[in-house]
C-alpha cells in the first residue's frame, strides 16, 4: 500500500483549505443583492425583458447596470427599430423595489407543452454576480401581472431616458 509523503499530505491539506474557503466565500444570492441595491444603490441590477419570436418579431428591453437602456423592436415585414438611451440612477433604483416586491427571481409558471404558435416572454436579472431568469407564456402576461409589470416599468423609463 503506497504511503503519503509529507509533500503530498501538505498539498492535499492546502487544497482542502482552499476548497473550504471557496465554499465559504459564496457570492450573495439575487434577493440579497437586490435588497442591498435598494438600500445603498450599488450594485444596480441589469434587467432584460424579451418577447422576441423568430417569426412574429417582438420587443426586447434592456437596462444595463451602468444605466444604458436599449429597446429593440421587430415586426414582420418591417425594418427593426432600436432606441438607445441612458437612464438616471434614481429611476434605475426605483425599479429595484418592484423586482423585490414581485420576488422576480422565482419561476412560478410550470413547464408544459406549448400550443401551436404559443410563445414565451422572459426576464433575466443580474445583480453583481447573482443572476436569475424566469419566463411566462406570452398570452398569460396580463393574467399573471409579474413580468408584464416589469416590462411596463422598463418601457416607462424610455421617455425619461436621455439620449
Amino acid at each position: 500500500m503506497p504511503r503519503f509523503s509529507a509533500q503530498r499530505f501538505a498539498f492535499l491539506f492546502i487544497f482542502m483549505l482552499i476548497a473550504a474557503g471557496a465554499a465559504a466565500a459564496k457570492p450573495p444570492s439575487l434577493p440579497v443583492c437586490l435588497k442591498t441595491s435598494a438600500k445603498t444603490g450599488a450594485p444596480l441590477p441589469a434587467v432584460t425583458y424579451s418577447d422576441m419570436h423568430g417569426l412574429w418579431g417582438g420587443t426586447t428591453l434592456t437596462l444595463e447596470a451602468d444605466g444604458r437602456y436599449t429597446r429593440a423592436q421587430a415586426e414582420p415585414g418591417q425594418p427593426p427599430q432600436r432606441v438607445d438611451a441612458r437612464v438616471d440612477p434614481a429611476r434605475h433604483r426605483a425599479l429595484v423595489g418592484l423586482l423585490i416586491e414581485l420576488k422576480i427571481w422565482q419561476q412560478r409558471v410550470p413547464k408544459r407543452i406549448a400550443v401551436p404558435d404559443e410563445s414565451t416572454a422572459s426576464l433575466r436579472i443580474r445583480c453583481g454576480t447573482a443572476e436569475a431568469a424566469i419566463w411566462e407564456w406570452y398570452n398569460d402576461l396580463d393574467k399573471h401581472r409579474r413580468i408584464a409589470r416589469v416590462r411596463d416599468a422598463l418601457r416607462a423609463l424610455e421617455p425619461a431616458a436621455a439620449p
